[in-house]
């Protein structure tokens, strides 16, 4: 018998969560053996859940020996500082301190991974499956993301292509990939648990992916793959200081668009406006005269220097109403919008101030 294609396995993979499902309810209504079967043989239900299974586990193997392909480890070489209790840096001095994470190759020569993972290097190298372990240089980095891509001179792997992140859906299949506690590929496999996840770093610029699946120490910057086999989100973190089934996923879109800037760049550039803003209380929009309590209110402008902001005429205490026709409903989604808003670009801001709803030009300059 031929061996499935990649494309049949893919599609009963897709589908054989429902499959499964569907099997299971079936066989606990027809639980009673039938006339035509044997004393030793199995029920047919039985057999039917086993090759489904097999199909299923099957296809899950093909998907992620072929994704596999494309994660590598990223180790990184520190300066560790000297810890007095500690005997071998007593008698031995300086030693360096070297970490592990993943990465994802992306494009010839490119690896995405954790900015934390290779923030403080002194040395980085890649290795991945036939492909022994080269030096890698830091091409560019955003910390507002966690994320850097690595150049890798001569790296002969294939890249991983990038899925959508906006379709994917709680309950969906997902498999992370990478190198935890040096473990180089490693897979487990989950669900996802939610999507759009408030930010676990105070940041407006993340939103995550949360799952089930197993991320421990050295999977940082590895992929999260859907059924298709494609990145979906990077894996980051977990919620606490081990693995307790909550883990979380930088969603592919805003990882594919910060690559695409760090990759032509160096540098993921963002407006900037020279506020900072909070949210619209009952007594904030009293003063204004707003009714709703949608918008973002203006705390304070930044006190060196010009800022767009200054220049504009806006003050603290004005409420933020409307970002170039879009309307604002909170402080996060207005920042989102002024920083995805072309460097340069003159919008207009409409604000309500004592009664009076105002009209104000202001110019999007680059986040210093």
């Amino acid at each position: 018998m031929s061996r499935p294609s990649r494309a049949e396995m893919l599609a009963c993979l897709a589908t054989g969560i429902a499959l499964l499902a569907l099997i299971w309810s079936s066989s606990r209504e027809s639980a009673a053996p039938l006339a035509s079967q044997t004393k030793d043989s199995p029920p047919r239900e039985l057999a039917a859940t086993a090759a489904s299974l097999l199909t299923l586990s099957e296809g899950a193997a093909q998907l992620v020996e072929t994704a596999a392909k494309s994660v590598v480890r990223v180790d990184v070489t520190l300066d560790a500082r000297l810890v007095q209790s500690n005997e071998l840096e007593t008698y031995f001095g300086r030693l360096p301190q070297e970490t592990i994470g993943s990465g994802i190759v992306l494009d010839t020569d490119l690896v995405l991974t954790n900015y934390h993972v290779v923030r403080l290097s002194d040395s980085i190298t890649v290795s991945g499956q036939g492909a022994p372990r080269r030096p890698a240089t830091l091409l560019g980095f955003d910390p507002l993301t966690d994320l850097a891509v690595l150049k890798v001179a001569n790296l002969t792997l294939p890249a991983l292509k990038w899925g959508d992140s906006d379709e994917v859906s709680s309950g969906h299949l997902v498999w992370a990939i990478g190198s935890p506690y040096g473990l180089d590929q490693s897979v487990s496999m989950g669900v996802v648990s939610s999507t759009n996840r408030p930010t676990l770093l105070d940041s407006p610029f993340q939103d995550f992916l949360q799952s089930d699946v197993s991320i421990n120490p050295g999977n940082s910057g590895g992929p999260l793959i859907d059924a298709q086999g494609a990145v979906i989100g990077i894996n980051t973190a977990i919620a606490g200081d081990s693995f307790a089934g909550i883990s979380f996923a930088l969603p592919s879109n805003t990882a594919k668009s910060v690559f695409k800037q760090l990759q032509q760049h160096g540098e993921m550039p963002r407006g900037w406006l020279g506020f900072q803003l909070s949210n619209v209380t009952r007594s904030r929009a009293a003063v204004a005269g707003l009714d709703s309590l949608q918008g973002a209110y203006v705390e304070s402008l930044v006190s060196e220097g010009e800022s767009p902001a200054k220049q504009a005429g806006i003050l603290v205490g004005d409420i933020c109403v409307s970002f170039n026709g879009w309307e604002v409903t909170g402080p996060l989604g207005l920042i989102r919008q002024i920083a995805s808003t072309p460097i340069d670009t003159t919008v207009k801001l409409r604000v309500w101030r004592r009664g009076q709803e105002l009209e104000l030009d202001v110019q999007v300059l680059p986040r210093p």
